[in-house]
């Protein structure tokens, strides 16, 4: 094989470690890609990082690599019946969402129309009270016209004078009496 070759199934191998776990020991990775300097390993690993194969980080300190993403390999068969699983339960999921949102978009139309239903009967109220007042008052009479005229019978009663700052009175101003 030619040393193109070797670094692809290396990476392809990386891409399979680091599927199934984010924390790849350099031992590990020394050991599974055949590397033998930490320094070849860690070139591996920043290929693979600029070629977009995986993304994550390199801890010197702690000598490992974290990964953050990987892309995908082929599919394999057996994998095929995981997946199918996967997204069964992914459209289980949605449907179990649309029916609560549908449950709640009826709930709230159901309380929009009761809302309508009540206001309408408020109003249907208030003109009942409306035209039972009216007749209750007086034929048409506004009960503002029924206290204008009560003061004013008031009024004549006391024989047309009022006390006040302003008004004047037979006796004098307001401040002699």
């Amino acid at each position: 094989m030619s040393e193109a070759m070797i670094r692809k199934l290396r990476l392809l191998t990386m891409v399979s470690l680091a599927e199934s776990t984010k924390v790849l020991a350099y031992s590990l990775l020394q050991t599974e890609l055949g590397v033998d300097t930490v320094r070849d390993l860690e070139d591996l690993i920043i290929e693979g990082i600029a070629g977009g194969v995986f993304q994550g980080k390199l801890d010197q300190k702690n000598c490992h690599f974290e990964v953050d993403f990987v892309i995908g390999r082929d599919i394999r068969k057996i994998d095929i019946g995981n997946i199918v699983g996967v997204l069964s339960a992914w459209c289980e999921n949605c449907d179990t969402t649309l029916s609560t949102i549908e449950s709640q978009v009826e709930k709230v139309n159901k309380e929009r129309a009761d809302t309508f239903k009540h206001k309408a009967d408020l109003e249907q109220r208030i003109t009942e009270v409306k035209a039972s007042v009216k007749s209750q008052g007086g034929e048409g009479e506004d009960p503002d016209s029924r206290m204008d005229s009560e003061r004013t019978d008031r009024r004549d009663k006391k024989g047309g004078k009022t006390k006040g700052l302003r008004g004047s009175s037979s006796k004098g101003s307001f401040w002699k009496q």
